[in-house]
């Protein structure tokens, strides 16, 4: 049994430079048994760069890199899903796995079969590969990623060609990998999937760390009223005031509106609200917020 909240891997200060250009700088991060880190960033942001830093694929140009997996029996260190998947076209899946269990030892072909239906890919594993579509790829890469039951899973875009079925596949084993205590750090595109699976969310622009959440950090909700299509300003404004006076937690975001911290039940905000005559439309869970850093941004 994974001992509970062990540092498995360590970074303080890592960088990677690429001639003049500092691909990721300063990273400061900790993944540790039973909990999950979500890596979120817009486009070149260096979430694919830090990923394989972590792993030991590239070298660090600055900064500390340290690994606490090794010496734990035939356990390997690290699992990965990476973008360059390294699949065998010519032969099975099954028989791509069955090198790779080959190469970490001590795997048996019994579980073998068992990250093959983790993913839902039995059947499938007896096709060549170069048949493939990339949503089995992906699916081949995260049963391969499980082989050996890994300390560290480390997956770049895991989600990348899943159909829904796959998504929601995908979820249930990062959290069951997690509940097991196993490490996970993964990037992701999609903001809802890393707040709804990541106990920490890290996000990172410009190579740089920007902000980040805990499992404890604020939760919000956003207000809209039943008059804020007329005058927002004026709308925002005076729930604003309200809610400072009564000492409620809250931030007016300029792209959508004012959010209140959940610190209270929410049937105490309505009341309050509601005595001050400005009565809501609809009430939104944001939960950590974490499209915030997004708004605003023209990715086009």
């Amino acid at each position: 049994m994974e001992t509970p909240n062990r540092a498995l891997l360590e970074t303080e200060k890592l960088g990677k430079r690429f001639g003049g250009h500092w691909a990721v700088r300063d990273i400061d991060l900790t993944v540790r048994s039973g909990h999950t880190v979500g890596i979120v960033g817009p486009n070149g942001a260096g979430k694919t760069t830090l990923l394989a830093t972590l792993l030991g694929l590239i070298e660090p140009s600055a900064g500390k890199l340290h690994h606490h997996t090794a010496g734990r029996g035939t356990r390997p260190g690290f699992g990965a899903v990476l973008d360059q998947d390294g699949l065998i076209n010519s032969v099975s899946g099954r028989r791509n796995l069955d090198q790779w269990a080959g190469m970490l030892g001590g795997v048996t072909s019994k579980e073998v079969d068992e990250c093959l239906d983790a993913v839902g890919m039995r059947q499938a594993a007896r096709k060549r590969v170069g048949t493939y579509s990339l949503g089995m790829r992906r699916r081949l890469c995260l049963a391969r990623a499980l082989l050996g039951d890994p300390e560290v899973l480390v997956l770049d875009e895991p989600g990348n060609g899943l159909d829904p079925a796959g998504i929601i596949r995908l979820k249930e084993l990062i959290g069951e990998r997690a509940r097991a205590g196993t490490g996970v750090i993964f990037s992701s595109h999609s903001i809802a999937d890393v707040d709804e699976m990541s106990d920490e969310i890290v996000y990172i622009s410009g190579g740089e760390v920007v902000t980040r959440w805990t499992e404890d950090s604020p939760q919000w909700w956003r207000l809209r009223f039943a008059g804020e299509t007329e005058a927002p300003e004026d709308t925002r404004h005076a729930a604003a005031t309200v809610l400072k006076e009564h000492d409620w937690t809250h931030r007016i975001d300029p792209y959508i509106g004012v959010l209140a911290e959940r610190s209270a039940p929410l049937h105490e905000l309505l009341a309050l609200l509601s005595r001050a005559q400005l009565p809501l439309e609809n009430v939104e869970d944001l939960g950590r917020d974490i499209e915030q850093p997004f708004r605003g941004l023209d990715s086009w």
